[in-house]
Formats: C-alpha cells, structure tokens, sequence
C-alpha cells in the first residue's frame, strides 16, 4: 500500500478497549496542535512583561509624611539667599530639619522697602504655618498681609507702641517674637566711645529723626566732658549734607542710632567714617562685621535663635497671643580691630577686654 493513511484508521470504533485507545489519541492530537497554534500566536503578539507595585506600610506613611510637611517663611529686608545660621542651627536642635520634616521658604527684598509687601504676600499665597519677621521693618508688611498666619517677631523695639501686640504679657492676635528694647543705649555707646577715644572732644549723634532725646544727649556729653550736636536725618539725600557738616566741625566722634534710614545706608556710613579717620560706635554687631570699629546692642544672633523657640511652639499648637514676648537680658559689645587699624587707633587694653566679640 502506498504511505497515507489506512480508511480503516478513519473510523472511530465505538465499543471496547479499541474505542478507548483512539479517544486518547484523539484528545493528544488536539492538544497537540492547540499548543502548536498557541505558541505561533505568541510569536507574533508583542512581549509585554506585567508590572506589580508594592506599597508597603512604610512607603505610605513617607507619603503622607511629606503632604503635612508644615512650611515656614522668612521675610527679611537684607539681601539673600541665606537665612541666619542661629535660626536654622536652633530649628534643628530642635528637631526641625529643612527639606525632612519642615520647609523653609524665603523672601529676601534686597533692602528694597518697597517689595516687602509683595514679598509678604507671596508667603501668604503659599499657605505657610508661620511667617517668621527677620528685621523690624518687615513686621508691618506681615501683618498687613494676614491676620490670622502667626508672625513670629525676631527683632523690634517696642511692639505695644508700634501697635503689633496689645502687652508683653499677652500679646493676642497672631504677632509674638522678641523685643531687642534694652532701653536709651546712647548714653552707653557715648560713654564706650569716650573711653576707646580718650581725645574724643567733640561727638555727632546720627540718628533717624525722631528717635533720640536731643536735650538728653547733650546733658550726658556735657558731664563726659565732650561736645554733641545732633545730626538726624530721614532721607538719602540728607546723609550727604550731614556729612560735609561733620568734616566743617571738625567732629572727631560718631555714636549711631539704629532705626530704618541708618540700617539701610550703613555701608555708605561705615565708609565715610573709615575715609575721614572718625571713630565710631554703631547700634548692631553687622555694622561691625562690615568694617565698623565698634557696636554696643542686642544680640541679633541669639534673638534669631531664640525666634525658634516660638517657631516650634506654634508648629505644636500654641498660639502667639498665649505667647509672651520676651526681651534681651544683656547688650554684645563688639569690636573689629582691622578698622580700628584702618583709621589708626589703639584702643585701650580695658576697653579690648570687656567685648563679647572682637574680630581681628
């Protein structure tokens, strides 16, 4: 017979162990060739690999950890991008770590007055839980744009006067912070001066106006032996006359009052003093930092650091009107002898060692 298949082989038999042998062989075959059609269907189906995603227990709760990240501002006046090193070193010790488990947001206006209420209401877009008010001069710009954001003072003069607290005890509202009120230090810086400057005969007080006791000041030179006058000013253009007035008179001495206008012209002021040979004491340890001779004033860095305290206080529920405002124990006295070199003085070995801080 020629190869092919036997008809009789066609036929399925339908009774005995015959019928159940070709069952079996039918049933292989189909497999058989169901499987052979499967894998060529495979063939020609792109390979796709099927993904999992685990979500562990730890993974969510990193999740939701970051969502409730609370975000707090720093407004200041001064130029960027860093915020204060004591703020930042306090918030940790603290427990607060930047970028964890906490967001600090900056606005910086580059000394532009003008900015701060822009810049105070971007914070506020931002929904921070706390607007932490670097310098005095951004506190108003703070609270005009909430009132109900906490703002956390870290340095002003007198805050029931300027109207941002109702006492010291219990400030109410959403303001609470630091004071730097040590009281009238003019009378101190003079008298510093007087004793740095032994031949200190004649001494000018700029000041912003308005912001000292003139009659005062001349009774405390009068009794140091040495000569006042006066030299207030508001505006930039002003600064320049008050200057030619100081070389016309031959002043030899320049105590400086802290306040908006001298804060903002400090560089030009430090500079004229250094060019003309004039010694003279400033309001603040930054003045010297930036080539004054000496400052007598509150202690910025330790506010600042201490402006955590309430940072954290308030991000673990308290409220700024149960929060006291707290003011500075003692002035820093700080020197920097490279200026003092600049202009060619030797200060006395007494007044050396009563500074807190002396930069060489």
């Amino acid at each position: 017979m020629p190869f092919g298949i036997d008809p009789a082989a066609r036929r399925i038999p339908v009774s005995g162990s015959g019928t159940a042998m070709s069952a079996k062989m039918l049933i292989l075959t189909v497999s058989v060739l169901f499987l052979a059609t499967a894998f060529a269907g495979a063939e020609e189906r792109p390979k796709t690999v099927p993904r999992l995603r685990i979500l562990s227990p730890s993974s969510l709760f990193t999740q939701e950890q970051t969502k409730r990240i609370p975000r707090v501002g720093w407004l200041s006046v001064r130029h960027g991008p860093r915020i204060d090193w004591p703020f930042k070193q306090a918030m940790r010790e603290l427990g607060w770590f930047d970028g964890e488990n906490i967001d600090i947001v900056t606005r910086f206006a580059s000394e532009r007055y003008d900015q701060l209420p822009k810049l105070a209401a971007e914070l506020v877009q931002l929904n921070v839980s706390v607007i932490v008010a670097a310098d005095s001069t951004v506190i108003r710009a703070a609270k005009n744009a909430s009132r109900t954001i906490p703002i956390v003072m870290s340095v002003v003069k007198d805050p029931v006067a300027s109207g941002y607290v109702a006492s010291f005890a219990r400030p109410g509202g959403n303001i609470t912070g630091l004071s730097n009120n040590l009281g009238p230090l003019h009378g101190k810086r003079l008298q510093i001066l007087r004793e740095a400057v032994p031949t200190l005969s004649r001494v000018g007080f700029l000041a912003p106006r308005g912001s000292v006791d003139w009659k005062t000041m001349e009774s405390l030179s009068r009794k140091l032996g040495v000569e006042a006058q006066g030299l207030p000013f508001q505006y930039p253009g002003e600064l320049e006359t008050l200057f030619k007035t100081v070389q016309a008179n031959r002043t030899n001495g320049l105590v400086i009052t802290a306040g908006p206008p001298t804060n903002l012209h400090r560089r030009k002021i430090i500079e004229f003093a250094s060019l003309n040979r004039i010694p003279a004491i400033y309001p603040l340890a930054l003045y010297v930092a930036e080539g004054g001779l000496m400052s007598y004033g509150p202690n910025r860095r330790l506010m600042h650091k201490r402006a955590a305290y309430y940072v954290d206080r308030i991000l673990k529920g308290a409220k700024p009107a149960d929060l006291p405002v707290e003011r500075p124990m003692a002035a820093e006295f700080a020197i920097n002898l490279k200026a003092a070199e600049a202009i060619r003085i030797n200060l006395p070995t007494e007044v050396l060692q009563r500074a807190d801080k002396v930069i060489r």
